[in-house]
């Protein structure tokens, strides 16, 4: 029984991990983005090339 805690405990800290590497993408992405309009281009055309996630 325990294990299996430990086992979604663990899965919650990657999924949490993961959201907060592409926050930080994200928000990397943003600052780019104001300093850099040509910048806008090829985030769109990346966001577009990858399949949804959901």
């Amino acid at each position: 029984m325990q294990s299996r805690l430990r086992a979604e405990t663990a899965r919650s800290e990657t999924v949490w991990l993961c959201m907060v590497v592409v926050g930080m993408k994200v928000y990397m992405y943003m600052c780019l983005l104001r300093r850099d309009p040509i910048f806008l281009s090829v985030v769109y055309e990346t966001e577009a090339s990858e399949p949804p996630k959901g």
